[in-house]
């Protein structure tokens, strides 16, 4: 039987991406956290590791073997990786190995951006700061702002049916990729796919992920989390205590006690400070009525201090503003969970 559906507007009316053929992952976002937060936990490790040993040397006779050389060869396994295999699988692996080596890279940037190849050049800090925000911000713009076509889950079922057809289906992989079929009906092959995802063969030995498996932990603590009562005070107190500590730093700028840094940083620094406090003050009245409402404004709140206020306390005091970045990223995830979970309530109260 000949399936002769189009989907929503036909293939015309589809984005320019979608008609190259590059659909993006439903699990895109997963892989992408994992990159960043293995790339910033390789920086912080290696600096830590640096400074405990001495900075040692490696290589002899004149030469050095410099770790961005190291996070060359881990990126470039990375994409081999991901060239040389078809379906999901590889790419849990390849987040790791690609984030472990683009932290090793960018570790080393103070030697490329200094005439003396300074790796201790003071600003280096705030540098992987704002590459790290940049990226986040990239993967706003390819995922947070546009909901997925239904071609690109038909696209997602039809890869996870890959895998399928190589190493058969447990019964959670097969209900994820029934789910991706359904969220795809009436696209072109649609029923297609949802008969061969039928008839892939049951595999009751599922072989272990450890990153997705460390991933979906962390997100279903925080979907018990965001049900309790307590959750929304306490990223509030977390927030709080970060924009003291924000204050506190940006006080001792503004007074002159921080060489090397202009008072005006100082200045800036809490009038960031004053524009986060406002805008959780909103979130916490606009709370009271609607919890999404609220939820929006804190979102902004934290915004304000991960892509402005964060990025002159790492300039005034390097690696120790860390931790507050810690604060900052965890409130940013709870919320973002939170949000998810309102929204797919008002869409489930409104269908």
């Amino acid at each position: 039987m000949n399936e002769v559906t189009t989907g929503p507007g036909g293939l015309g009316g589809r984005g320019h991406l979608l008609r190259l053929g590059a659909p993006r992952d439903t699990a895109a976002v997963r892989h992408l956290v994992t990159f960043l937060v293995a790339s910033v936990v390789t920086v912080l490790t290696t600096r830590a590791a640096l400074a405990a040993t001495g900075y040692p040397q490696v290589g002899g006779g004149g030469l050095h073997l410099a770790h961005v050389l190291w996070g060359g060869l881990l990126m470039a396994l990375a994409i081999m990786l991901l060239l040389s295999y078809v379906g999901p699988a590889p790419r849990s692996l390849g987040a790791v190995l690609g984030g472990v080596g683009f932290g090793l890279f960018i570790d080393e940037v103070g030697k490329f951006v200094t005439s003396d190849n300074d790796y201790f050049y003071a600003p280096t800090a705030a540098i992987i700061y704002l590459v790290t925000v940049l990226l986040v911000l990239v993967v706003e713009g390819l995922h947070g702002r546009r909901a997925h076509h239904p071609a690109e889950y038909l696209a997602v079922a039809a890869d996870r049916l890959t895998a399928g057809l190589a190493g058969g289906f447990t019964p959670t992989a097969r209900e994820e990729a029934r789910a991706l079929a359904a969220q795809g009906a009436g696209e072109p092959g649609a029923e297609r796919v949802a008969r061969l995802i039928e008839a892939v063969p049951d595999d009751d030995t599922d072989v272990p992920d450890p990153v997705r498996g460390g991933v979906d932990r962390v997100v279903r603590w925080l979907d018990g989390l965001v049900d309790r009562t307590w959750a929304a005070w306490l990223v509030i107190s977390v927030l709080l205590v970060v924009g003291a500590t924000q204050a506190w730093v940006g006080a001792r700028v503004a007074r002159g006690l921080v060489p090397g840094l202009p008072e005006w940083t100082g200045v800036a620094i809490l009038t960031a400070v004053g524009a986060s406090v406002t805008l959780l003050v909103v979130g916490v009245v606009a709370g009271r009525r609607a919890h999404l409402r609220g939820a929006v404004w804190v979102r902004r709140a934290v915004l304000i201090s991960l892509l402005f206020t964060q990025l002159l306390v790492f300039r005034a005091v390097q690696w120790t503003a860390a931790f507050g970045l810690l604060l900052d990223v965890l409130a940013f995830v709870a919320l973002e969970v939170a949000l998810r979970e309102e929204r797919m309530v008002r869409a489930h109260d409104v269908g």
